[in-house]
């Protein structure tokens, strides 16, 4: 089901509380990525797109996460010009992310990508149990699919084809996160389709640490050695927490140089 009216890949504005605006766009699970660009007026950029979340985090670590995330990843957002990809969401990371782009005021594109079906916004609301998209978000792209997982190849879609089929640096980053987590970071490093570095935030919950611990220890849990195996003989790299916003920011520097 899409929004009333809406065509597919045809744009149209979300106006949130206080009047904050976004472009939005209808598209099937498979769309076509360039007519999503097109119709979201957004250019070929370098691409930082989230994985994860920050459920069951503690408020300490949560206050940890949005230093780093103001500071450091929205701070080089802005300086570069990355577009960030994320889910667009009032939660966890995706909530943080637009905040710090809100509240400073900063001009990077941010797009989010959801199923049509599990959200709502002024304008679409379907029942108290869907979540509601984040009025820091400057973009969104709603999916066709039943649950949350099913807009995880878009968002690998549109990492490509707003970096130019990879001719300009793109990069995951992994923050905290749980089974739908876990299946889209051996998706995007380690299975053949539509795979990129990966950057995990250790000291984030969940499944980042436990990606962390497997790589420190080399103790690989059993029921997904296979997939834990196979994630980190891939482009996979990690920082801590406790390394604070700045060596957050340096990393992605550092990394963006190398590839530019």
């Amino acid at each position: 089901m899409s929004p009333s009216g809406v065509q597919e890949y045809q744009p149209f504005t979300i106006t949130f509380d206080g009047g904050v605006q976004a472009r939005a766009v209808y598209t099937p699970r498979f769309g076509d990525p360039g007519s999503i660009l097109q119709g979201l007026s957004l250019k070929h950029s370098p691409v930082i797109f989230i994985i994860g979340g920050a459920g069951l985090m503690e408020e300490e670590s949560v206050d940890q996460i949005r230093k780093m995330v103001e500071n450091g990843l929205a701070k080089f957002a802005e300086e570069r010009q990355v577009t960030i990809i994320d889910g667009g969401t009032a939660a966890g990371v995706m909530e943080l992310i637009g905040e710090a782009r809100q509240r400073s005021g900063y001009t990077f594109p941010l797009v989010g990508v959801a199923p049509f079906s599990q959200i709502e916004y002024p304008g679409h609301k379907l029942d108290t149990s869907k979540a509601i998209l984040d009025k820091g978000h400057s973009h969104f792209v709603l999916t066709d699919g039943a649950e949350f997982g099913d807009e995880s190849d878009m968002i690998a879609m549109l990492a490509t084809a707003l970096s130019y089929d990879r001719r300009l640096p793109a990069l995951g980053l992994v923050i905290n996160g749980g089974q739908i987590t876990q299946r889209e970071v051996y998706m995007r490093s380690a299975s053949g389709q539509m795979v990129f570095p990966l950057l995990v935030l250790e000291g984030s919950g969940r499944f980042a640490d436990e990606l962390s611990e497997a790589a420190r220890t080399r103790i690989l849990p059993p029921d997904n050695a296979d997939q834990f195996r196979q994630v980190l003989a891939a482009d996979v790299q990690f920082i801590r927490v406790r390394e604070g916003a700045d060596a957050l920011r340096e990393r992605l520097v550092n990394y963006f140089a190398t590839q530019e």
